[in-house]
């Protein structure tokens, strides 16, 4: 009898860790043939599935920087990186992204005039 339960329990959990084994290589495979779109589909199947580790995230991270969504890229950088704080490739790309990102703000240098009526108002 307890033999039935363990094996109803442990069946289905083999089915689901080939099930997603064989999603992560179709995802490395669009990887490899540059349809980066069809990698990200795969690799979100697996999170929205509740699967979550470092290594999934990374390579997530990677899919969006090569299909150039680097806020999506920073996003799964960074989740990877509470997973696995130390991992230097993670902290590589993340800080790679992060310089991609355009919405910085700088400061613009003093106009002309406002030099010259400061220089006169100091005297």
């Amino acid at each position: 009898m307890s033999y039935c339960l363990i094996f109803t329990v442990l069946i289905p959990l083999r089915l689901y860790a080939s099930d997603r084994d064989s999603v992560i290589l179709r995802a490395e495979q669009y990887y490899i043939q540059n349809e980066f779109t069809k990698s990200i589909a795969e690799y979100k199947s697996l999170v929205e599935s509740g699967w979550a580790s470092a290594e999934l995230f990374y390579n997530l991270g990677n899919a969006y920087f090569k299909n150039h969504d680097i806020k999506s890229a920073i996003l799964y950088f960074e989740r990877a990186k509470r997973l696995a704080p130390n991992d230097e490739a993670i902290d590589f790309n993340l800080n790679l992204s992060r310089t991609l990102i355009f919405d910085r703000v700088e400061a613009l240098p003093e106009l002309f005039f406002i030099s010259w009526a400061r220089q006169y108002a100091t005297g």
